[in-house]
């Protein structure tokens, strides 16, 4: 998996048809229209976060101000997606829930890589009852549906941004444990680490050096479409007022206030909601094209 394969003699060279070089543009063409699309719309996202007090048509009702005088207005020149109960600017408000939602996906899927990729690379380098001990440790949590393991745990620890984010990351870090793992029990019989097992090399220097640079390709490209799923995750707590508390802006409760309205102001859950959707497939897609492109340079090597 890791090692050049031995040269073999190839036929000799063919002129392409025209068909074989159309088909190749084409694809060329899609798949950099599928990688740049995604990523320019994550990065407006990230810049709408970090410029919201700036950017925002309404920053004081985005940072949680009310305004009486314009409870729930439809979309106008003044108020572009409307306003809420209290007469919040929508935009503003999702432009401010950007932060909460990207910071949280962002800590998240962190706080899980490290955690997994360092229990992952540890149980499948050293082996034996460690490997034992740590591997059903995490098929524990496996068990248990992420999702429903977050809810548990933020219910136990109470509503708050901060226990959101530490509910999911206990719930998240197992897959890359799992997928570490498999990683390291190849790696740790392959020449590179056995002579440096010899030279005496310490184990913590070998799992630092050796085995965690050699599996954090496939950890990156899959850290980067489960921070859409964190979106979707922690949307899903702050609906069910297990997130950040009012008047902080965020996504999952602007739509789970909005539903109450639905019938008839459409745009109160209409607009958060495509944010977290648009949002979410935008980081999956980037996840999918990376790994396409990582597959790709495999099967050349």
């Amino acid at each position: 998996m890791f090692t050049r394969a031995a040269p073999q003699v190839a036929p000799g060279p063919r002129l392409p048809y025209v068909g074989d070089l159309l088909g190749r543009s084409r694809q060329a063409r899609l798949g950099a229209w599928v990688a740049v699309v995604p990523l320019a719309f994550i990065l407006g996202v990230i810049f709408v976060a970090i410029f919201a007090p700036w950017i925002s048509p309404h920053p004081a009702q985005g940072a949680g101000e009310s305004n009486l005088v314009a409870i729930l207005q439809p979309p106008s020149h003044t108020y572009p997606l409307g306003t809420d109960e209290l007469g919040r600017d929508i935009l503003s408000r999702i432009f401010y829930g950007a932060r909460v939602s990207l910071l949280t996906s962002f800590v998240v899927v962190a706080i899980a890589i490290v955690v997994g990729v360092m229990i992952g690379a540890a149980a499948g380098y050293a082996g034996g009852i460690v490997e034992t001990i740590l591997m059903r440790l995490t098929d524990f949590f496996l068990a248990f549906p992420s999702l429903l393991l977050a809810m548990a745990i933020a219910v136990v620890i109470g509503p708050s941004l901060k226990n959101m984010i530490l509910a999911l990351a206990v719930s998240w870090w197992p897959w890359y444990a799992r997928l570490v793992h498999g990683q390291a029990v190849v790696l740790r019989h392959l020449s590179f680490v056995r002579a440096a097992r010899v030279a005496g090399v310490k184990p913590f220097t070998i799992l630092i050096r050796h085995i965690v640079p050699n599996t954090i390709t496939p950890v990156l490209i899959q850290g980067t479409s489960d921070v859409g799923s964190a979106i979707i995750a922690a949307a899903a707590l702050s609906f069910l007022g297990l997130g950040a508390q009012p008047p902080t802006a965020d996504w999952g409760s602007m739509v789970s206030l909005g539903r109450e309205y639905i019938l008839v102001q459409w745009w109160y859950v209409t607009f958060p909601g495509l944010a977290i959707f648009l949002t979410a497939i935008a980081f999956n897609l980037l996840g999918d094209t990376l790994r396409d492109i990582n597959d790709a340079s495999a099967r050349r090597a």
